[in-house]
C-alpha cells in the first residue's frame, strides 16, 4: 500500500470469508506484510485486533483502537 514518502504502510487481516482462492491471496499478503512490520521493513500496520498477539517490538510507539478492546493484555 503506498503512503506518504516515509511512511511504509502494511495491511493485515486474519482471515477472510472471501472465496477460496481471494482468500489465500488475502492470507498471503497479510503474512508476508506481518513478516515486514517484525523485520522493520515496514513502519504502519493497519490491521484487525488479532494481528498484534505474539509480536513484542521494542519500537512500537503508539497501538490506536477504533473500538477499545474488552481487555487490556500485555
Amino acid at each position: 500500500m503506498k503512503g506518504n514518502p516515509g511512511f511504509n504502510v502494511g495491511v493485515f487481516m486474519g482471515s477472510s470469508d472471501e472465496e477460496e482462492n481471494v482468500g489465500k491471496e488475502i492470507e498471503s499478503a497479510s503474512f508476508s506484510n506481518q513478516y515486514k512490520f517484525i523485520n522493520s521493513e515496514q513502519n504502519i500496520m493497519v490491521a484487525t485486533k488479532a494481528f498484534g498477539m505474539g509480536i513484542d517490538k521494542s519500537n512500537v510507539r503508539k497501538v490506536i483502537h477504533l473500538i477499545m478492546p474488552e481487555s487490556m493484555d500485555f
